[in-house]
């Protein structure tokens, strides 16, 4: 039952941690950078597909 208790508080302090993290204008300025990341993915995702079909690709 300790080692429970001792994991649960690791995962209670790395939780607080994060939101501590995300919290304002971290949390914003860091959706921002997750949005700019993700937004040409599904675009990214179809071309590489399309690409694995071509010979010169598979090369």
């Amino acid at each position: 039952q300790h080692r429970e208790e001792a994991k649960d508080h690791v995962v209670r302090n790395i939780g607080d941690l994060i939101l501590k993290f995300l919290d304002g204008e971290n949390g914003e300025e860091f959706a921002r950078a997750c949005a700019y990341f993700i937004e040409d993915q599904a675009q990214a995702l179809k071309l590489i597909k399309k690409k694995e079909q071509s010979p010169e690709f598979a090369s």
